[in-house]
């Protein structure tokens, strides 16, 4: 049971999991007073509590993993489950069944996993430590395994990815919105609720495991359309270490004949220079044993992506206004009110005093000439070549201190920066789409994002537990188009567009229609840049749950 005091969104807490169960007597009665001892096997920390007089037993706030469950009770043999497994925010169920003897007497006991969950009501699915290790994910994203979930699809309309260089997922759980998907970290906020992004996308290192709610959640997440759970990985009393490293580049890749038929202008490659690194690694142990544990990692990419960008850009001759070759009739525009009562310009040719001179300086000092041969009409007559720069440095430290069997207190602090560099088909300062067919995003963007979350639980008497957490996160992004520190369209002579060093300068973006039409410069609709765009968000969290037990009876509000 619960109450709970009016919620935010994504205030959820899970950040722990339960060993709830019952003990009873060959018979099937109840044994109460029985003394029921939960041990962390990779810790050696211990957990003490008795039955009541139902028999019923529960011990809260464990973290994620595999325990010792080992029950004593006068007149009856010791009885040791050797394996439990415990996952975050959820209640595993240990039903022991005693037999008579000495309790020096000890009998190794099974528990069969139930059909039917009967302690929560909620739908989730959750993936365990050994399903984030092992299953190849491209790109190493933990996000990537929302979409394994029933009822969970993508969004259709992702974020750029200069805004999103995390590798967020915008999704529809249940057909409700996406920006009502609640993320949490170690029990703290990891969601932008704006653009419905994560802000902190661990590394598979650092994930011991998640969880993805669907349905019927605890009213202590909120008004949410989901929540998506993660837990951060704590040290052992064993020393582990971890490394890794990827790699793929332009001499294990295949060129496409359509697009890269033809060598690179000034070199003897078919493709631009590709490369793709992936490396990092972690480890984690005892500061003392029983006690103090740490876990660190790192993760690095070091991608240079290259593409080819087919375009059609306009002839020597029609940038003089000769347009004779093109096949379609161009029409003088003041002539008739109608497109049906204009006139055709005399062999389809502008003259040149109707040119404008600006668009001219624009066109022959940022747009090449074709270099496709053959190319006619609206043909594209230009190839472009280019790579796609993006690094990536992430990490993440935890500390866990057993202050006592009645406290436990943790720490975690997570970094993660991005740059990414996309050309555009046209240059630095003549822009256009990008060289990465997923996005065509072209400019720079420059993203950090941290994580901080700390807390502590503590168990008050064998009735009351409480616990404490403190969050905050910062998302920091910059997005510049390409030559952001020029003035193109000023020098060439178009007034009212660079008025301003910062958020006005480069190159705008042009939209040409008609014939071959084409675009060029930074904007939404050519290079997918939101630029520029200055992004800098923080929030601070403070949350304090308490839980009263109550017979069978649990009761929750925070």
């Amino acid at each position: 049971m619960l109450a709970l005091l009016p919620p935010l969104a994504a205030f959820g807490q899970a950040v722990y999991g339960n060993i709830v169960g019952s003990v009873v007597d060959p018979s099937g009665a109840a044994v109460p007073n029985a003394r029921v001892t939960i041990t962390d096997i990779s810790r050696s920390v211990s957990f003490s509590t008795t039955t009541h007089e139902s028999g019923y037993f529960t011990q809260r706030h464990l973290i994620a993993g595999n325990y010792q469950v080992r029950v004593e009770a006068a007149g009856f043999r010791a009885a040791v489950l050797e394996t439990v497994g415990v996952s975050v925010d959820q209640d595993t169920r240990v039903d022991i069944k005693l037999q008579v003897g000495e309790v020096s007497q000890v009998i190794e006991v099974s528990a069969e996993t139930p059909l039917l969950k009967t302690e929560r009501s909620d739908v989730a699915v959750t993936f365990s430590e050994k399903t984030v290790t092992n299953l190849p994910i491209l790109n190493r994203r933990f996000t990537t395994f929302e979409i394994f979930t029933p009822g969970v699809q993508a969004f259709p309309g992702q974020t750029a990815a200069s805004e999103d260089p995390q590798g967020s997922f915008r999704k529809l759980v249940n057909g409700q919105s996406f920006a009502g998907t609640a993320h949490l970290l170690d029990g703290t906020d990891n969601h932008d609720s704006m653009l419905g992004l994560i802000v902190i996308n661990p590394t598979l290192e650092s994930v011991t495991e998640a969880k993805i709610t669907t349905a019927n959640y605890d009213a202590e997440f909120g008004a949410t359309a989901g929540v998506v759970s993660a837990q951060t990985r704590s040290g052992t009393n064993d020393f582990h270490a971890i490394g890794f490293e990827f790699l793929r580049n332009d001499h294990f890749q295949a060129r496409n004949p359509f697009t890269q038929g033809r060598k690179i202008a000034g070199t003897d490659r078919f493709i631009p220079v590709t490369q793709w690194n992936q490396f990092g690694g972690g480890a984690g142990g005892p500061v003392v044993k029983n006690k103090l544990f740490f876990f660190g990692d790192y993760q690095g990419t070091r991608r240079n992506i290259g593409g080819s960008v087919l375009m059609r850009v306009p002839t020597a001759a029609e940038r003089q206004g000769d347009f004779s070759g093109t096949g379609v009739d161009i029409f003088e525009p003041q002539s008739g009110a109608t497109p049906a009562q204009r006139t055709q310009f005399p062999e389809n040719k502008i003259p040149a005093s109707r040119l404008s001179q600006p668009a001219l300086n624009l066109l022959n000092r940022y747009l090449p000439l074709p270099g496709i041969p053959g190319a006619v009409g609206d043909q594209p007559n230009y190839v472009g070549a280019g790579s796609v720069k993006f690094d990536e440095d992430m990490t993440n430290t935890r500390w866990d201190w057993y202050y006592s069997q009645a406290m436990h207190i943790f720490g975690r602090y997570s970094f993660a920066d991005y740059r990414l560099i996309s050309p555009g088909v046209f240059g630095s300062v003549g822009g256009g789409p990008g060289f990465d067919p997923n996005s065509t995003f072209s400019g720079e963007s420059k993203t950090r994002n941290q994580s901080i979350a700390a807390g502590f639980d503590y168990t008050v008497s064998q009735k009351w537990l409480t616990d404490f957490r403190f969050g905050y996160y910062r998302y920091r992004v910059n997005v510049d188009p390409g030559g952001a520190d020029t003035t193109p369209a000023k020098d060439a002579g178009i007034p009212g567009l660079n008025n301003d060093p910062v958020y006005t300068s480069g190159m705008p973006g042009f939209f040409v229609n008609g014939i071959g039409g084409f675009n060029f410069g930074y904007a939404l609709g050519v290079s997918r840049c939101n630029c520029p765009l200055r992004e800098n968000e923080r929030q601070f969290q403070l949350v304090n749950n308490w839980t009263s037990l109550r017979g069978n009876h649990t009761f929750k509000f925070g």
